[in-house]
């Protein structure tokens, strides 16, 4: 599933260049796309001038960051469900953020100090896509 998510992710953002790109060649055109490219799939929600949609796509990144983090964890946080459930721990009970500390406890193992404290930055930026609008609050 990472690697899924992981060339989803890549595609869109490529994907995005390119048709940022791709439009620079109607560069002064007041035309809507729709009425350029009329048989591309869902253009009429993307009714914009050329020049209106690649300033969009050119902030394409941070759009797809910011929905990519949840996504991304989602698929971590359900690995590390999977890897808990087998030992027979209520793996359902545990928040996400508790999870790696329940895997080390289980297995005698440890995580990088390092790689967990980057996963807790993550999922407080998820929550702050989240719950607060990318607003940041601590």
């Amino acid at each position: 599933m990472r690697k899924s998510a992981n060339s989803a992710m890549m595609g869109l953002l490529a994907g995005s260049r390119i048709a940022e790109h791709f439009l620079s060649l109607t560069e002064g055109c007041e035309h809507l796309l729709p009425t350029i490219f009329p048989t591309v799939d869902h253009i009429q929600r993307f009714n914009l001038t050329s020049g209106k949609a690649r300033e969009v796509l050119q902030n394409a990144d941070t759009y797809l960051g910011t929905m990519a983090v949840p996504y991304a964890l989602a698929i971590h946080e359900d690995f590390l469900r999977t890897c808990v459930a087998p030992t027979g721990a209520a793996a359902g009970g545990i928040s996400a953020a508790g999870l790696h500390s329940e895997l080390q406890n289980i297995t005698g193992g440890t995580f990088h100090v390092d790689s967990v404290r980057q996963f807790h930055v993550l999922r407080e930026m998820r929550n702050a896509a989240i719950h607060s609008g990318g607003r940041i609050d601590h």
